[in-house]
């Protein structure tokens, strides 16, 4: 009997823990998809444009790690490589540059999350 409470415990942490962090990465996909959305609606490189993809892309620095455990390799590299570009982008003045890879970021995210949503 001890056997079947401990499965069942075991069973039910498990279920909360990847509901919690599916829960988390689908909170900082869209942070990410928020952040891009608002670069591609922009007029004119501010430093408010310019300050919130800095702080997106240490976001997504510190946060690489975990989200290779969920998230295809491939895609990740495609967003880092992205958020370095724009970065790059913004100091250059190139407006339609960073429109262009904040919309395939916003591809890559609605595809990660397209994903996650099967596997819900």
């Amino acid at each position: 009997m001890k056997n079947f409470y401990f499965s069942v415990i075991l069973f039910l942490s498990i279920l909360s823990g990847s509901f919690i962090t599916n829960h988390y990465i689908q909170n900082n996909l869209n942070y990410y998809k928020d952040v891009f959305v608002s670069v591609v609606n922009t007029e004119k490189i501010s430093e408010t444009v310019i300050m919130s993809v800095s702080r997106a892309k240490e976001t997504f620095f510190k946060q690489k790690n975990m989200l290779q455990l969920f998230v295809s390799k491939e895609h990740i590299k495609d967003i880092e490589t992205d958020i370095l570009l724009i970065e790059n982008y913004l100091s250059e003045d190139q407006l339609m540059d960073c429109k262009e890879k904040s919309i395939e970021i916003i591809s890559v995210i609605n595809q990660i999350k397209e994903y996650m949503s099967k596997i819900d």
